[in-house]
C-alpha cells in the first residue's frame, strides 16, 4: 500500500500485508497503521500482486481511494 497527501505528490510506501501462497480467496490478517488527519485528503493506492514460487511478482490490479472515503463508508 502507498499513501500521498495531495494529488500532486508522489506516492510513498506505507506497508504491505503478508504473502498468502496458493489461495484464490486469501484472508489477510496483517495491519498497516496510518495517521489520519481530519479534513485533509489522504490518497491510498492498493496493489494486488501475484508472487510466483521463484519470487517474481505480477501486478493483478490496483485501486486508488481517499482514506476519508473508507472511514466514512457504511459499516466501516
Amino acid at each position: 500500500m502507498f499513501i500521498k497527501n495531495s494529488p500532486k505528490e508522489d506516492y510513498k510506501y506505507a506497508g504491505r500485508t503478508e504473502t498468502i501462497p496458493q489461495n484464490l480467496n486469501p484472508d489477510f490478517k496483517g495491519l498497516i497503521k496510518l495517521d489520519y488527519y481530519f479534513e485533509k485528503n489522504q490518497y491510498l493506492l492498493f496493489r494486488a500482486e501475484n508472487q510466483d514460487d521463484g519470487g517474481k511478482t505480477d501486478l493483478i490490479g490496483a485501486v486508488e481511494v481517499k482514506l476519508g472515503t473508507i472511514l466514512t463508508s457504511p459499516n466501516s
